[in-house]
């Protein structure tokens, strides 16, 4: 999702509390850490090479699912203009 005011590139991951095996609708995902709550989620390679290849002036905020719906349920004003590309 990507909010075109702000530049903000939202990623969000599956966590693998929810999801013990790596999504099978996905690239090749891996197991990192969220960086809003430290739990593992799997992130998958076109998620990794879209944060490696972002432009320098995006923000991107990473998170697993369950984290994210927490950022959305604090804002949801903010959220209404975002756009959704699935990858």
């Amino acid at each position: 999702m990507k909010n075109e005011a702000s530049n903000l590139i939202v990623i969000v991951c599956p966590p693998l509390e929810s999801y013990p095996k790596a999504p099978e609708d996905q690239s090749h995902a891996e197991l990192s850490d969220c960086p809003k709550c430290s739990n593992k989620m799997w992130m998958s390679a076109k998620k990794r090479e879209l944060i490696k290849f972002a432009d320098s002036n995006e923000e991107i905020l990473l998170a697993c699912y369950s984290c994210f719906t927490e950022i959305v349920n604090e804002d949801p004003e903010f959220w209404k203009g975002s756009k959704m590309l699935k990858i």
